[in-house]
């Protein structure tokens, strides 16, 4: 038996109404009733997008050189952190681009690093499959599946799009708490063979957080459906590469500070570090600029480090000879020819000291650092203080020190007031251009040196901070256990990623810690905010996972229980936040209707019809039981949310003359019934089946009983009475009558108890 046109199995809100299998033991007519409609699958719709230049696509929500685009992006992310990617905010941050057709994606298991191979863009390993092609366009869905209303009640469509199940491989990873990987193009080719596809940007899902060419597939609580949204540039510009290598003199290693347009970084910023004889490098594929009428050259400049020579201006080497270079002082400008590698190497020399001098730098924070220094025949004691990170300090100074050998027994500071707990290291001591052998301990560190005679004693000493601050994860699920992967994002320093921890329950209700613990955290003051997104397995046939509470103590900035995430600080008096994560996995709720009525077509000529409405949720509609029919039902609609409903019966299919008895009533998780008058609201509880049973007999209606006509009574005599008056009367003319109006109204009464059909309802 199939539900009669009008009548709605899902919901168009979004998070209303889901699908799961159920089956109920009740029969209409002796056939079983209507099954559950299969849950509604796994899904995503994979939109692709064509712009004609970068700037008119909206950058993803952390600006960083992960980024894959031959040239930076437009407007900055309207996504906040935990959001999730929505068609309405694509549409407003990208209004110049175009739907892209015949543009294919692939999922898989992991993530491989870009390459020349692979047209410097990341791709996927574990491949599910390379099969998923955007279509002219395709049904807008919403979070759970269902086709999207428009105005005059229109399905709306999205352009340039497709949406697909996730194959049982995929729904098996999601559903056990895993990440599915999309990349556009396929991991042979990442642009799908195109020469005339430029890689813009990819987002998907909650995701949408770095600028490269893969991104992760979750299922938010109880979203059964999720976008992912690609971004092209066509005509793309021929790319090249510039790699800036760094490297120094000397003894000392460092990290160098570099600004220019060609860092995607916010404000272009990037470092490198270099050690001796470990040069540092970083590679930038872009776009090339040479013969652009609208793209600038490439540049990039070396910021003043404090304990260096003013940087140097670079050497630069071309492979094709065809880039313009230009090199004024430590900024360095290349107009990139098409296909050619630019690499330009920075060298950089430590300051001289001057004779006998000791100095100390800090990096990290800043302190004071006691030493005592002992040399042939006396011990002197001194307090290093930096005030500024990287700048050095000169502490003590000697003219014509005495050879010898000499020891720096150095103290790490005990005042954690404005850095917050933390761990001080010694990490560089250079002693007139070598670099010593240290010794660290947890409180302090020391260093041998001897000089030779005639000479003197300078010495730089470097010392690093490291936070303690610190993120540990404990979940707990209860009505199940499952695997849940957390990302915690650094909301000061452009959501740069600085965890993952995963948990996996064994046991409901027993706590577990997620691991590995996020360390090396800033907790200096004033403090530092840091998001946690967890990532929960996909819903499945029986429900989906929801997120109960999180508590990280003091640290709790916010919680947001629709998108599973939490903000934490972590300050000096709170550096280690404990967040206990707690979820439920919820049951679907399930609601059916049941009629039963005659098949007599002599009573019943007509389809009787049944309302069913839960409000904004989407559920409901009309069914119903054709002429001849014993009975049908509305098949089992699945909600994850609790409803309001009523249910109502229009019309009984009734003939004229037919009385009909409708008895109803309510059934919860095959419970004791409750009578229930129609049109009247109900709930159906999440996590519960609610079953609605109605039921109507029909009879034809007993002719009316005709109203006896009265005994005449004789007229009296109008002459005097043959008859002795005894004092007694005969009956008086209102007794027949009344009697007669009593049994009018026992017909009236007994009527009233049936409704007889006298017109068509």
């Amino acid at each position: 038996m199939r539900p009669g046109r009008g009548w709605r199995r899902l919901g168009a809100a979004a998070g209303a109404v889901a699908l799961v299998a159920a089956t109920f033991s009740a029969v209409v007519g002796g056939a079983p009733q209507a099954q559950a409609q299969s849950p509604n699958p796994l899904q995503v719709t994979y939109v692709a997008r064509v712009c004609d230049a970068y700037t008119d696509i909206m950058a993803n929500k952390a600006r960083n050189n992960i980024q894959e685009s031959l040239f930076n992006l437009g407007p900055d992310s309207t996504y906040a952190p935990n959001d999730i990617v929505d068609p309405a905010a694509e549409a407003a941050g990208s209004p110049n681009c175009r739907p892209l057709t015949g543009w294919t994606f692939s999922t898989g298991q992991g993530i491989a690093s870009k390459s020349p191979a692979t047209q410097n863009l990341s791709t996927v390993t574990g491949l599910f499959r390379s099969d998923i092609t955007t279509q002219a366009s395709t049904p807008l869905l919403d979070a759970q599946g269902n086709p999207v209303i428009g105005p005059g009640g229109q399905a709306q469509t999205i352009e340039g799009a497709v949406t697909v199940q996730l194959n049982a491989a995929e729904a098996s990873f999601a559903q056990s708490g895993r990440s599915v990987w999309v990349q556009g193009g396929t991991p042979a080719q990442a642009l799908n063979g195109r020469s005339d596809i430029g890689f813009g940007a990819l987002r998907c899902a909650q995701d949408a957080l770095n600028g490269d060419n893969v991104d992760a597939v979750t299922f938010p609580q109880s979203r059964t459906h999720v976008f992912c949204f690609y971004y092209a540039v066509s005509p793309p510009p021929p790319p090249g590469t510039i790699t800036v290598v760094k490297q120094v003199n000397g003894a000392l290693s460092d990290t160098f500070g570099f600004q220019g347009n060609i860092s995607y970084n916010p404000g272009g910023t990037f470092a490198i570090a270099a050690s001796p004889g470990s040069p540092g490098s970083m590679q930038f594929i872009r776009g090339a600029t040479l013969g652009s009428v609208t793209e600038p050259p490439w540049s990039f400049t070396e910021q003043s480090r404090p304990g260096w020579q003013a940087p140097s201006p670079a050497a630069c080497t071309s492979t094709n000879g065809l880039s313009v270079i230009t090199i004024s002082g430590a900024t360095t400008t290349v107009n990139l020819a098409a296909g050619d590698s630019v690499t330009c190497t920075y060298t950089n020399t430590p300051t001289p000291l001057g004779l006998g001098a000791l100095a100390k730098r800090s990096f990290g924070a800043v302190g004071s650092f006691p030493f005592a220094i002992t040399g042939p025949n006396t011990t002197e004691n001194f307090t290093a203080t930096t005030t500024t990170q990287g700048e050095p300090t000169v502490f003590a100074t000697r003219v014509g020190a005495p050879s010898g050998n000499y020891t720096a027994a150095e103290t790490y500071p005990t005042d954690f007031s404005q850095t917050g707990p933390g761990t001080w290291s010694l990490t560089g001591a250079d002693c007139n251009g070598s670099s010593l052998p240290i010794s660290n301990t947890p409180s302090g560190a020391g260093v041998n040196f001897t000089a030779a005679p005639g000479t003197d004693v300078a010495c730089l000493f470097t010392n690093s901070f490291a936070p303690s601050g610190a993120i540990n994860i404990f979940k707990t699920t209860n009505g199940g256990v499952g695997r849940f992967e957390y990302t915690v994002l650094d909301s000061a320093d452009n959501l740069t990623r600085v965890g993952n921890p995963v948990a996996t329950t064994t046991t409901p209700g027993v706590e577990v810690q997620a691991q590995p613990s996020v360390t090396g955290l800033s907790a200096a003051a004033p403090g530092t905010d840091y998001t946690i997104v967890e990532a929960m397995p996909a819903p499945d046939s029986e429900g989906f996972w929801v997120l109960d509470s999180v508590d990280c103590g003091g640290n709790t900035v916010s919680v947001d229980q629709a998108t599973a995430s939490a903000v934490v600080q972590l300050r000096p008096d709170a550096a280690t936040a404990d967040c206990h994560f707690v979820n439920r996995f919820q049951l679907y709720g399930t609601f059916s209707v049941t009629k039963t009525t005659t098949p007599d077509l002599g009573l019943r000529p007509d389809d009787a019809v049944i309302a069913v409405d839960c409000g904004a949720s989407g559920i409901g509609g009309t069914f119903t039981v054709a002429a001849g029919s014993p009975g049908n039902d509305s098949g089992v609609a699945v909600t994850d949310s609790t409803l309001t409903c009523t249910v109502s019966e229009p019309d009984t299919g009734a003939a004229t003359g037919v009385d009909v008895t409708t008895t109803a009533f309510l059934q919860v998780d095959g419970g004791p019934q409750q009578p229930y008058t129609l049109g009247q609201p109900f709930t159906v509880e999440v996590g519960h089946a609610t079953e609605v049973v109605i039921a109507n007999t029909m009879q034809l209606a007993p002719p009316p009983t005709p109203t006896p006509t009265p005994t005449p009574v004789p007229a009296p005599p109008t002459g005097p009475s043959s008859l002795a008056n005894t004092g007694s009367s005969g009956p008086q003319p209102w007794i027949p009558l009344a009697g007669a109006l009593l049994i009018a109204s026992g017909v009236v009464m007994a009527v009233s108890a049936r409704v007889r059909r006298t017109g068509k309802r």
